[in-house]
C-alpha cells in the first residue's frame, strides 16, 4: 500500500506517474522477497522542507532530491532477503496485516530539475528516487564502493522491469 501526501506545488502528479509508483512499489517488493503486502508512505515536499528535513536528521543543510527512513532495521551490509524471514518479523512491524517499511520524502521541484538536466520525463525521474528509496527501506545503501554497486545493479534491473528508461 502507498499512502501519498503531497505538499508541494512545484509538479503536478499525473495518475500515469501514480500508477507507476504503485508499480515499482510491487516489483520492488516481489523481487527482494517481501512476502507480506507493504506499507510505504511518500511525502512530496519542497525545497524548503527536505532541506530542513535534511539538516534535523542527517546534520546536512542542503536540498537533496530524496530521503528514506526504514521501519525495519539491518545488519551492517545486510538487506531485506538476508534478514527476515515470515517467522522472525514481529508484531509491531506490521499495521493490520501491511508490514510497514517506512517514509520516503522526494522533492518536487530537485526531481523536476533533475529531470531536466538529465534530459527525460519527470515521471522516469520519480519512479528512479522512489526505487532508490524503496532499496534504502530494504537495507540497500551506497556509502561503500560494494554497496553502492550491488544497489546500483538493483536500481537498473528495476527500471528495466518497468520500463522506464533513460527517454
Amino acid at each position: 500500500m502507498l499512502n501519498l501526501e503531497n505538499s508541494q506545488t512545484a509538479i503536478n502528479l499525473e495518475e500515469t506517474t501514480l500508477i507507476k509508483l504503485n508499480e515499482a512499489l510491487e516489483v520492488v517488493m516481489h523481487g527482494e522477497g517481501v512476502m507480506f503486502e507493504p506499507e510505504v508512505s511518500l511525502y512530496l515536499v519542497d525545497d524548503d522542507e527536505i532541506k530542513g528535513i535534511n539538516k534535523f536528521y542527517r546534520g546536512l543543510d542542503s536540498v537533496t532530491d530524496v530521503l528514506s527512513f526504514p521501519s525495519l532495521e539491518f545488519e551492517s551490509g545486510k538487506v531485506f532477503s538476508e534478514c527476515y524471514y515470515k517467522n522472525n518479523l514481529l508484531p509491531h512491524m506490521f499495521n493490520d496485516e501491511r508490514l510497514l517499511l517506512g517514509d520516503v520524502m522526494i522533492s518536487g521541484q530537485r526531481a523536476d530539475q533533475q529531470a531536466f538536466d538529465f534530459g527525460h520525463s519527470l515521471e522516469r525521474e520519480m519512479v528512479f528516487l522512489f526505487v532508490h528509496s524503496l532499496l534504502h527501506l530494504l537495507g540497500y545503501d551506497h556509502m561503500e564502493d560494494s554497496d553502492r554497486r550491488r544497489m546500483t545493479a538493483r536500481e537498473r534491473h528495476y527500471m528495466d522491469c518497468l520500463g522506464v528508461d533513460r527517454s
